[in-house]
């Protein structure tokens, strides 16, 4: 309806291959656009669809209402002309050939915020934490004495030792 904003998909599927495709994520995009918000979705486009993709089409074609499928617009060949074509150079990222400057992170953070700080490592030889009705938190600076902890714990420290500084796991033999 003209009350209403609509937005434009844009999906370039250059190099898209049966391993890229998360099927679990388009059901849901598209179940949310078809029955959510049906006449939000003014137009998709994707562009440089492979053979591939063609196959799949032809399997998810016919479970969309028919007022999403008009929607939706195959760009084969010159993709930049098309866009050129339908929106302003400004409204283009720049990887499509236009001069915009939105980039999917730009956009999340104009959207969100900045992402939060990292979290800090805490220090020492063993952290263990429990969340719940009373929150207890146990930092040990210096590993417990040897005879406290066993033959299997003090193999475990040993390990522990070995990897300090390490990035990758060591394997218990």
């Amino acid at each position: 309806p003209p009350e209403h904003e609509c937005f434009a998909i844009v999906f370039d599927l250059e190099g898209y291959a049966l391993k890229n495709a998360d099927l679990t994520w388009c059901w849901n995009v598209i179940d949310s656009l078809q029955n959510h918000y049906p006449e939000r979705m003014g137009m998709c486009l994707l562009l440089n669809p492979p053979t591939v993709f063609w196959l799949l089409w032809k399997v998810v074609k016919p479970w969309l209402a028919q007022r999403t499928v008009s929607k939706i617009i195959f760009v084969d060949g010159d993709a930049k002309k098309k866009l050129k074509s339908l929106f302003n150079d400004d409204q283009i990222p720049s990887l499509l050939g236009g001069t915009g400057a939105v980039t999917p992170q730009s956009f999340i953070q104009d959207l969100c915020g900045p992402p939060p700080p990292a979290a800090a490592k805490k220090k020492g030889w063993f952290s263990w934490s429990r969340s719940g009705k009373n929150d207890q938190s146990v930092v040990l600076d210096a590993p417990p004495p040897a005879e406290a902890l066993g033959e299997e714990g003090q193999k475990l420290q040993q390990l522990s030792q070995a990897a300090v500084g390490s990035e990758e796991p060591q394997a218990l033999n």
